[in-house]
């Protein structure tokens, strides 16, 4: 056979091989590029497994994890471990400490105004500001001047929740109008008509009621009524109110002690977690006592209205006794 034969029926061979390679799906293996190097072998990632995430079971409680322990820097604010309680779907998460009341919370003789969320104007540093700053706890002042009663069911009141943990109230003066029948009885001279706008009856039932709901929408918090500090007290002061006669004075005398009973009846009547401080006991600081008096007559401030001295004494009242309830939880816990 010469050579040209033998090339074609070589060439012939190796068609075929390939031929049959192809058809067994023999690849060629295109990865190693060099073929001084050996063959990598081939790397297979491991399958990544993701654990299922399973929620805590909050059934029994009806709140969250963090929600069992409050834990903060405030002196004021829950550090205590106590056994959780079921949250109503229905209500509001809530502000830490609500203030709830008319110009006696809202005014000060301090200078700076501060205008709020509800429409009110207050003054810097008036007595929830001073026990915010002692406790250390944060505060939504909702108190406006001339406030009765009624003006609490017009308060933007899911500021009141589950995480509440203090409210103060001071409401009921204004619904016997007795800062105002103070200004007219010392506008003119002589016994003027005085006029009280509302029974002591009528003014209970409508705190309570207000109690009442605030209890229902903050069911943790600790409710303090702050009665009101008397005008005048015990006798008639001619140097210092010289058109208010003593009649005058002992009328309105007794509205402002009307006012105080009516806070203090209402808070005993509103069930567990209500407490009250009453004032109208405090002697020697009303319009009669100039030199040791907690209400403005002349000076710095809304007339009638307590000066920084009277701010201090109501809110170290108040401080005192919420320190005492703290206490008093924190050992039932330990038991």
């Amino acid at each position: 056979m010469d050579n040209s034969r033998w090339l074609s029926a070589g060439a012939t061979f190796v068609l075929s091989l390939a031929l049959v390679s192809g058809g067994f799906g023999i690849a060629p293996n295109y990865a190693q590029a060099d073929p001084d190097k050996p063959a990598q072998p081939a790397v297979t990632e491991p399958e990544t497994i993701t654990p299922p995430v399973t929620e805590p079971d909050y059934s029994e409680r009806g709140t969250t994890d963090s929600d069992a322990t409050t834990r903060t820097d405030g002196e004021g604010m829950s550090n205590t471990p106590k056994e959780a309680e079921a949250v109503d779907e229905d209500l509001n998460e809530g502000e830490i400490f609500v203030a709830l009341g008319d110009s006696t919370q809202a005014l000060s003789p301090n200078k700076v105004r501060i205008k709020t969320e509800n429409g009110c104007i207050h003054n810097d540093n008036n007595w929830p500001e001073e026990v915010a700053k002692v406790m250390q706890m944060p505060l939504t002042d909702l108190s406006c001047a001339g406030a009765k009663t009624g003006r609490y069911w017009k308060q933007p009141l899911q500021k009141l929740g589950y995480k509440t943990q203090l409210v103060v109230v001071s409401y009921g003066s204004n619904d016997f109008g007795t800062v105002d029948q103070l200004f007219k009885a010392d506008a003119r001279s002589g016994t003027q008509e005085i006029t009280q706008g509302a029974t002591r009856e009528e003014v209970e039932e409508q705190l309570l009621r207000v109690l009442k709901d605030i209890r229902k929408r903050a069911p943790n918090a600790t409710i303090i009524t702050v009665g009101y500090l008397p005008l005048m007290k015990g006798g008639n002061c001619p140097n210092i109110l010289k058109n208010v006669t003593l009649e005058e004075q002992q009328i309105l005398e007794r509205m402002r002690e009307e006012t105080d009973i009516a806070l203090e009846n209402a808070s005993k009547l509103a069930g567990p977690n209500v407490y009250n401080v009453p004032l109208r006991d405090v002697v020697g600081h009303d319009l009669c006592h100039p030199d040791h008096t907690f209400i403005i007559n002349r000076g710095p401030g809304v007339r009638f209205h307590y000066n920084n001295a009277g701010i201090r004494f109501i809110a170290d009242k108040v401080i005192a006794l919420y320190r005492e309830i703290l206490q008093e939880q924190s050992e039932e816990v330990v038991e």
